[in-house]
């Protein structure tokens, strides 16, 4: 069923400004998008909706209950892989604390030594 409102539902994610909400919202089905921006954009009624779509409203219920736990599950990933991304990099940075005693700055720590062997350096510079 091509429309007017094609467009704005294909990029529902575009009134959003948090970007991770705009991924989680991306991510849906378009039948749950374009339930979510009947109902809340447009604010129709389900009522309303199911005679616009032609669609029972137990339909529509259904597809709305189905897009919020879609849209909680790609945030709960997006949230995820944010976290352990994040969690690596600090791993990284805890590897370059500074060194306190003249003996311990002359060597290498373990982890410069593992850095530098996986590019290829030399660990005796």
């Amino acid at each position: 069923m091509k429309n007017n409102f094609d467009y704005k539902i294909a990029h529902l994610e575009d009134i959003l400004t948090n970007d991770k909400y705009k991924q989680a919202l991306k991510n849906l089905k378009y039948e749950e998008k374009q339930i979510l921006y009947f109902l809340a954009v447009e604010e129709y009624s389900v009522k309303e909706l199911s005679k616009k779509l032609n669609l029972s409203k137990r339909k529509i219920r259904k597809i709305k209950k189905n897009a919020i736990e879609h849209f909680k599950t790609n945030l709960d990933k997006i949230r995820q892989n944010s976290k352990s991304k994040n969690v690596k990099s600090i791993s990284k940075n805890n590897c370059f604390k500074k060194s306190h005693s003249k003996k311990q700055s002359l060597k290498k720590s373990h982890c410069e030594k593992q850095i530098s062997s996986k590019k290829g350096g030399d660990e005796n510079e």
